[in-house]
């Protein structure tokens, strides 16, 4: 209903989109049932690129109402031609979609917050993989280095298909720590 509200009220609407540099960390577990003693916990850290599309909302004082989506694609390591990856590389693609809210213009120093719904595949060739699906909050800025205007965004995604069996329950979820460089409007 929030979201509803500040779509009527918003005066103009701009595009706006970036690129830049993200990690994401997926942790996955598995505990048993009952106990909730931890029978393993996997890590996979994907390094990679994504790309930001913003479609702003001017929501009045100074600040914006946007909708972003991040799409990244990630890769480590080399490939071998029939084994996969190599020792130590991984492999990860998302795509968040978030509605976020701005203290300030997409194109000016600015904090925001936003939460979406994000879609993730990561792998490695040896320790933690698999899907992560869920919830996304993310919180970051935008400010001047050396006269240019750079970002920094960090989210959490709480992954909602987690598994189970007879004996124990799986979950996942990410961390991702990004930065990028707003290219225009």
């Amino acid at each position: 209903m929030a979201l509803f509200f500040v779509i009527q009220q918003a005066n103009a609407q701009d595009y706006y989109h970036a690129t830049g540099l993200q990690i994401n960390y997926g942790i996955f577990s598995e505990k048993m049932v009952g106990t909730g003693e931890n029978v393993s916990t996997e890590a996979a850290a994907v390094p990679g690129a994504f790309y930001k599309a913003s479609l702003a909302f001017d929501a009045g004082r100074s600040s914006s109402f946007v909708i972003s989506a991040y799409p990244f694609i990630g890769l480590s390591g080399t490939l071998n031609s029939g084994s996969g990856l190599s020792s130590g590389g991984s492999i990860g693609a998302e795509l968040p979609i978030l509605g976020e809210f701005y203290f300030g213009d997409l194109d000016d120093p600015s904090f925001f917050f936003g939460a979406g719904f994000s879609a993730a595949f990561l792998g490695t060739s040896g320790y933690g993989s698999g899907f992560i699906l869920g919830p996304q909050a993310d919180i970051g800025g935008q400010f001047y280095l050396q006269d240019r205007l750079i970002g920094l965004r960090f989210a959490y995604t709480y992954g909602i298909n987690s598994g189970s069996s007879l004996t124990t329950k799986r979950s996942a979820n990410m961390l991702s720590l990004g930065f990028y460089y707003p290219f225009g409007q």
